[in-house]
């Protein structure tokens, strides 16, 4: 069998398993196999970052951990790669949450945010999820001040460029409302439009 077709078929099979006890021998296996073909750096890499993934999925964080930081290093001197591989410095910027390493989980994630607003825009699908993903984040850490502050801007800005009804400004609406409701803040800190606290009371009752 070509090695080439094999690489491809046995990749497939990895992700698309469901158990990380199946797809980690896959993955090591064609981690294998690509160093005996003219893999290119951004297939090692991705293949590496399922890798990291998957024994993430299986509990052994150290090891995830490992692998993803090798990722990393590997993108560090090419911009394009650290430009295409947003979701896994994303990833290890939620593993470093994880293992409480804010201080270098932050600056992976926010650069990832940046980089979604300015190549995707402001208001793409994917740079409104980040957002949130962030704010939850920040919630997990018990930071609801930064998270009412992510998602007061974002909503504003999501709300101008597209308009009040918009399934992605509603949803990220409705998560701004709902975290500034059970934040238990005493202060007025990016507070909702009266609109929107009266829809939710509606919605609610």
């Amino acid at each position: 069998i070509d090695l080439d077709f094999k690489i491809a078929v046995w990749s497939s099979l990895a992700i698309s398993a469901e158990d990380p006890n199946i797809s980690i021998p896959l993955l090591k296996e064609v981690s294998t196999m690509l160093e005996k073909t003219e893999s290119t750096l951004k297939d090692r890499i991705d293949n590496q970052a399922e890798l990291a993934n998957q024994y993430h999925r299986a509990g052994d964080i150290d090891t995830a951990l490992t692998l993803f930081e090798s990722v990393l290093e590997q993108m560090d001197d090419d911009d394009e790669l650290m430009s295409s591989f947003r979701s896994h410095r994303y990833n290890l910027g939620q593993l470093y949450i994880t293992v409480e390493r804010q201080d270098d989980a932050w600056p992976l994630l926010l650069d990832v945010l940046e980089e979604c607003k300015t190549i995707l825009g402001p208001t793409h699908p994917r740079t409104l999820f980040v957002i949130s993903e962030l704010a939850y984040l920040h919630l997990n850490c018990d930071e609801p001040e930064s998270a009412l502050k992510l998602l007061s801007k974002g909503w504003s800005t999501a709300c101008q460029a597209l308009n009040f009804g918009h399934p992605d400004v509603l949803s990220l609406g409705l998560f701004w409302l709902n975290t500034h409701i059970n934040s238990n803040i005493e202060e007025e800190i990016c507070e909702p439009p009266q609109e929107w606290i009266k829809a939710y009371d509606q919605w609610l009752n």
